[in-house]
């Protein structure tokens, strides 16, 4: 369920960076690709074994 919340926030990082450029309809698309960047990102700590327990690294760097 966490992954799943970091998911979220990261898309509205995306989005919320470049608000007022973005039109609704493309706002998915960037919240998607973010939240695709930040499961590989997860699965990349993971694999390197870094302690980060809340998983913020991953949320950061891809949002």
């Amino acid at each position: 369920m966490g992954t799943f919340c970091n998911g979220i926030i990261v898309g509205l990082v995306a989005v919320t960076a470049n608000c007022d450029n973005v039109e609704p309809w493309a706002a998915v698309p960037i919240g998607l690709i973010a939240a695709t960047m930040y499961s590989f990102g997860v699965k990349f700590i993971h694999k390197i074994h870094v302690d980060d327990p809340v998983e913020a690294s991953p949320l950061h760097f891809s949002g």
